[in-house]
């Protein structure tokens, strides 16, 4: 018997050390843990708006799915039209066909015309009737030089498209730029 009882002793004392062992693991999870993931979230983008929907409002997916929306709905047909950064999320809302114009998935004209920073002669070839950015354009410009793919976040060449002010058929903030459309060509002038 007293032998029965060491091992139910061993058994007991195995099993009241795991759990021990396991309420330590959760009490460290909510003691530091917790505390470390609100103040990622509370330095994050998503400090700058008081809750989840209205960072949702303002990001760039629902942007792009807004305003994808709203040109499905209003344009007769589905128009060609041109966009760089963030063009992915458009495209995907978006019942029309869309030019990327990074360089991302274009083909190799598309690539050659970067390099050579020649996007307009590339862009004329199409029956495109939109040209959209997100940018940060001032409210009030004649002609302004928007680049594709941005600088910033390319190693590689870039190419300049210039975009006047008579030709800007939408805007709308978006955080701390706008979504920009333009009709096409962006300048009538060039």
């Amino acid at each position: 018997m007293p032998v029965f009882f060491e091992i139910l002793s061993r058994k007991l004392n195995s099993y009241f050390r795991n759990l021990l062992i396991f309420l330590l693991v959760i009490f460290f999870i909510y003691v530091f843990l917790f505390p470390l993931s609100s103040l990622t979230t509370k330095y994050s983008l998503f400090h700058q708006f008081k809750d989840k929907e209205q960072y949702e409002a303002n990001s760039f997916k629902t942007k792009n799915f807004n305003i994808a929306s709203q040109m499905n709905l209003l344009l007769k047909h589905y128009p060609l039209v041109a966009m760089g950064d963030r063009a992915g999320s458009f495209a995907y809302f978006y019942k029309g066909s869309v030019l990327q114009l990074e360089g991302i998935v274009g083909d190799l004209h598309l690539l050659n015309a970067i390099k050579t920073n020649t996007p307009l002669s590339y862009l004329t070839n199409f029956n495109l009737e939109y040209l959209i950015s997100y940018n940060n354009l001032p409210n009030q410009y004649m002609d302004y030089n928007i680049f594709t793919p941005l600088p910033q976040l390319s190693l590689g060449p870039y190419s300049v498209l210039k975009v006047c002010s008579d030709r800007e058929f939408f805007r709308s903030p978006i955080r701390h730029y706008y979504i920009i459309i333009w009709n096409w060509p962006s300048c009538l002038n060039d």
